[in-house]
């Protein structure tokens, strides 16, 4: 016995599982070749950008109180650049699941 089709919430149509059809499952997404690079080519970006950031920032005088401490300057700068690491390290990633995805179905495609 088959188990009931729900419609999705987000259409008509009933949800799919994506294991047979055409129809990816609901919420899944589909990156291009171009966009799925120009995402790792950001993520490699952050990776080079923020801690040679952070290293200038701690070489300015303005970093450091006279009692040796940080201040409100280089607090700031950190959480700025620690967002941003963290946000271009999360966006890499999914470039390259993107392109990873990419891989898989080309060769399940026979395109590869």
């Amino acid at each position: 016995m088959t188990s009931p089709v729900t419609p999705s919430p987000l259409t008509d149509r009933p949800a799919t599982t994506g294991e047979t059809g055409s129809n990816p499952p609901i919420g899944a997404l589909r990156f291009s070749s171009p966009i799925a690079w120009f995402l790792v080519i950001f993520g490699v970006w952050s990776w080079v950008i923020w801690p040679t950031f952070m290293a200038n920032i701690s070489a300015d005088p303005r970093s450091w109180a006279p009692t040796g401490g940080p201040t409100a300057f280089f607090m700031v700068h950190l959480v700025i650049a620690v967002v941003s690491f963290v946000l271009g390290t999360i966006i890499g990633g999914l470039g390259i699941r993107a392109l990873l995805a990419l891989r898989r179905a080309a060769t399940i495609r026979g395109d590869a």
